[in-house]
């Protein structure tokens, strides 16, 4: 019979060694945690704690396990998110892929080839929501889109002429396969997704030259803004998160209440 002596012990498949030792240490702490106040555990051993404090129902050891573990990467938050059932985590991590272009598509595999498959959508959603669009030489942004980061206003009237400031091409306001934007910074404004934008990194899609170049002053027609640097804004139509739970709301939202954080 398993357990009665020694040589026929309780086996438990799935569970490492040093996840109970971690355990206990975390139940029983030593003289030295007591002194400095807390563990002193690796990325790993809080791993643990969370595994096993989450399949016992240990809610105290669980919620300390999440909040030591909140700096881990975006990645790391859809896989262990979806382990343990951390419902943020799940959620953070996908909308986080979602805006972090820089993420490789063979990164993105390490949750698994659906979920990669859903936040490349969502990536091209949230383009298509912005306004932009892609095409062989990248991300095109049109300059009717663009706002004034002050105050919000647009910059650019439907009229109105425009030419590249390095190689002089005319650029309509709703020229799509004019400029090329290398670079944006993602933020979140009353609930919505805003692109931030500096002029050097608006690229002329002739010379792949900036379009306003370093030393050309931009001042807003509206306000007269004399931001140092000038700064351009896109302003979503949804946010993220909207659509990170048309994807995996099932997911996220299906969740046992004894073993999840709220």
């Amino acid at each position: 019979m398993e357990g009665a002596t020694d040589d026929h012990p309780i086996e438990l498949v799935g569970y490492k060694k040093c996840d109970f030792a971690t355990l206990l240490r975390a139940l029983y702490p030593s003289y030295e945690d007591v002194i400095s106040g807390g563990f002193a555990f690796s990325e790993e051993e809080w791993i643990s704690v969370l595994k096993l404090s989450t399949i016992w129902g240990i809610q105290k050891l669980r919620d300390q396990s999440i909040d030591k573990l909140s700096g881990i990467s975006p990645l790391q938050k859809v896989t262990l998110g979806r382990a343990y059932q951390v419902r943020k985590w799940l959620l953070d991590g996908i909308s986080e892929c979602v805006r972090g272009r820089s993420k490789t598509a063979d990164a993105l595999l390490t949750p698994g080839l659906e979920t990669a498959f859903k936040i490349l959508w969502i990536r091209d959603q949230c383009a298509t929501l912005h306004g932009l669009s892609f095409n062989t030489k990248g991300l095109q942004v049109r300059l009717s889109l663009l706002r004034c980061a002050d105050c919000t206003e647009r910059y650019y009237e439907k009229d109105s002429g425009w030419f590249c400031g390095s190689c002089a091409r005319a650029i309509g306001v709703d020229d799509v396969d004019a400029i090329t934007l290398s670079r944006g910074q993602c933020e979140w404004v009353d609930g919505k997704e805003r692109i931030r934008i500096d002029p050097p990194n608006m690229e002329c899609t002739t010379c792949a030259l900036p379009v306003i170049p370093p030393a050309r002053r931009v001042k807003c027609p509206r306000c007269d803004s004399n931001r140092k640097p000038m700064e351009f804004i896109l302003e979503g139509r949804a946010d993220v998160a909207t659509l990170v739970l048309e994807e995996f709301g099932g997911e996220i939202i299906e969740t046992t209440p004894d073993r999840l954080d709220s």
